[in-house]
């Protein structure tokens, strides 16, 4: 009896492991990313693709450290004038605070803010290289604006932040034809280019949140977490 039991254990494990790894019972779908081919079948997947964006904004990457946006603004203010650090105990942003980290060019920070501001520029893209795809149809019109408006406000913003620590401060009045950062437009635009000036660099960004100010002026906002036309 004992050795009949078992055979039946063995035999339903079998059948049970079978269907588990069956495509059917399987979910295939990435629950942390959007092919581009998805993206571009609905306006809703690409409304999904801008909550991921500002949800990155809040992401841990790699280091207690580096969790978005906020992130950066203690970054800032520990490398500015407004933070003093009497001790080495106050803190993760103490080498920072005495200039060390961004004079290493293996360091966390330096590469973090390189991946952290291009990787929205690149989700941006994507969504503006797909929301055209919507611009005849009535009956997302307001979706469409509002949505490209948000995408050219956000690429417009962390090419404003790229600009900031990657090139020196522009200049009124001089020429600011030294390299800025790389410049990048559309969905297929990943492949190796040079560094625009810093004057082109600021005239892209000046044109991306002139454009999405007049394309958020036209649409509501969807939440209050998402960008709106008083923060562009």
């Amino acid at each position: 009896m004992y050795k009949r039991i078992i055979i039946w254990i063995a035999i339903v494990s079998v059948l049970v492991g079978i269907t588990a790894c069956s495509e059917d019972y399987l979910e295939t779908a990435s629950s942390s990313s959007i092919p581009e081919f998805t993206v571009a079948q609905s306006i809703e997947e690409l409304e999904r693709v801008l909550d991921g964006v500002h949800g990155f904004n809040f992401g841990w990457w790699q280091t207690q450290g580096y969790v978005g946006e906020h992130s950066w603004n203690i970054v800032r203010d520990m490398m500015g004038e407004d933070v003093i650090n009497s001790t080495t105990g106050n803190g993760w942003y103490i080498t920072d605070a005495r200039w060390q980290s961004h004079r290493n060019p293996s360091s966390n920070l330096a590469s973090y803010a390189f991946y952290f501001y291009h990787r929205i520029v690149l989700n941006c893209n994507q969504v503006l290289g797909n929301v055209e795809g919507f611009a005849a149809d009535p009956v997302v019109q307001s979706a469409y604006t509002r949505i490209k408006g948000e995408a050219l406000a956000l690429r417009g913003w962390a090419n404003f932040q790229l600009v900031q620590l990657y090139a020196k401060r522009y200049e009124a009045g001089a020429a600011n034809s030294t390299d800025g950062i790389v410049l990048r437009d559309g969905t297929l635009d990943i492949e190796p280019k040079a560094r625009a000036t810093v004057e082109e660099s600021y005239a892209a960004i000046n044109s991306d949140l002139s454009k999405a100010v007049e394309l958020l002026t036209k649409a509501a906002p969807r939440t209050k977490h998402r960008m709106r036309l008083g923060t562009a």
